[in-house]
């Protein structure tokens, strides 16, 4: 299985899995809070790098993956996801970073 292959079953994974979230959060009432964040911004919430790959191949075909790769370098923190820069929702870049 090539990388692509890879990144496109995980985006297949985390499309069920939106789906049963969602339905769970129906049947019990609750739900995220509309553009908290807080999953995004949670060091203490564990993601694999496989988990990344969609992300990775929708900067590489957006053109941002060079220019955030230098800044990623360039900075000694954390890379903030929540910056209003590239999108207007909490999450910069949900659905295609990794499923927290």
């Amino acid at each position: 299985m090539t990388l692509l292959e890879k990144s496109q079953a995980v985006e297949a994974l985390f499309h069920d899995l939106e789906v049963e979230a969602s339905r769970f959060h129906q049947e019990g009432g609750m739900g995220c809070i509309s553009g908290c964040g807080f999953c995004c911004s949670n060091p203490e919430v564990p993601a694999t790098a496989l988990e990344f790959l969609p992300l990775a191949f929708d900067l590489h075909k957006k053109g941002l993956a060079e220019a955030l790769a230098e800044e990623l370098s360039t900075t000694s923190s954390q890379w903030d996801q929540r910056r209003p820069r590239h999108a207007p929702s909490a999450c910069l870049l949900h659905p295609a970073q990794g499923h927290r």
